[in-house]
């Protein structure tokens, strides 16, 4: 991840014209509070300050709505570059057309390359690397619970390759809780 962001960082520092004062990263994140979040945060944050770059994040709280807000409001402050963590860019239109119109590069973690995105990862091979651990650990008899998550891109691909991995093993059976972010409606 840190190898990553710090080539957006650099291709992006080539994009825009250069000036006296720190570039400032705009980091939109899913969810502020979640351990991976803080870690990917962190390691962006440790990337950017690395060449030189301010950081300013916004915690969307699960909420697309939130970050296209934090996106424009980014564009507005002519923010650098923008990271964009666990949302699918389907979500992001908004966010994405005022960036694109301010020429800010947007890199994601776990979002689809689309005009405006110039780098993201995916989460598929997480989810498959893990369904394959967890049922190299469990055999081919087991009781699973599913704790799921789908506001986040991330957690849809990774819950894409969980369900195509258990659906192998016939005797592995799967109940589900969809788990609720602070801030998200609950019904």
């Amino acid at each position: 991840m840190y190898k990553l962001l710090l080539a957006a960082l650099t291709a992006s520092a080539m994009m825009v014209a250069t000036v006296a004062e720190a570039k400032t990263l705009g980091v939109v994140a899913l969810l502020a509070n979640d351990a991976l979040n803080i870690a990917v945060i962190g390691g962006a944050t440790e990337a950017a300050k690395a060449a030189g770059w301010d950081v300013k994040v916004t915690d969307t709280q699960a909420s697309a709505d939130q970050a296209n807000a934090a996106m424009n409001s980014f564009a507005a402050q002519k923010v650098d570059a923008i990271f964009v963590l666990a949302f699918a860019s389907s979500s992001i239109g908004s966010g994405l057309a005022a960036a694109r119109d301010a020429g800010i590069p947007v890199a994601t973690w776990g979002g689809e390359i689309v005009p405006g995105i110039v780098v993201t990862t995916s989460g598929r091979q997480v989810g498959d690397d893990s369904v394959k651990f967890l049922t190299d650990k469990v055999g081919d008899k087991a009781n699973v619970l599913a704790m799921t998550f789908h506001p986040g891109k991330l957690c849809i691909d990774r819950g894409v390759a969980f369900d195509e991995g258990v659906k192998a093993k016939s005797d592995v059976k799967v109940d589900y809780s969809e788990v609720a972010a602070p801030g998200q409606v609950q019904f």
